[in-house]
């Protein structure tokens, strides 16, 4: 089955489109901080689109985002919950921090109970003892 000239042109650009890709480790860094300026790529309904960062930022706090506030000008040590109160119940980034040691070098040297450290080695001669935080 030959291929018009339409078509041939087509493959020609995504041959093209493929060859002249990058990888995100490619890409260079952003050289500003203002989100109002970026734009990033999402997929709606499977579909490319466009999109200002800054308009993703209210759901991503609405949705993604949980923590805590005090008031430092009071002494009362009450916090305020803030963010998605259902990320308080399961907390997906605590959940993922694991106690370890580490070498000299910053290499895990062995990943330590995660329901008690005591029965391990944590006085310093097989590295020192850290918390390995989540991306």
């Amino acid at each position: 089955m030959a291929l018009s000239t339409d078509e041939e042109n087509k493959v020609r650009e995504i041959i093209e489109a493929f060859t002249n890709g990058k990888r995100l480790s490619d890409l260079p860094d952003v050289s500003g901080d203002n989100p109002f300026k970026l734009l990033c790529e999402v997929l709606e309904d499977g579909e490319s689109k466009k999109a200002a960062l800054a308009a993703m930022l209210p759901y991503m706090e609405e949705n993604c985002m949980y923590g805590i506030e005090y008031d430092v000008t009071v002494s009362s040590p009450d916090v305020t919950r803030i963010g998605n109160m259902s990320l308080h119940k399961s907390l997906p980034v605590h959940n993922r921090m694991k106690g370890c040691l580490l070498d000299d070098n910053g290499n895990v040297v062995e990943y330590l109970n995660p329901s008690d450290w005591t029965g391990q080695t944590r006085d310093g001669s097989r590295g020192q003892v850290m918390v390995e935080l989540p991306m």
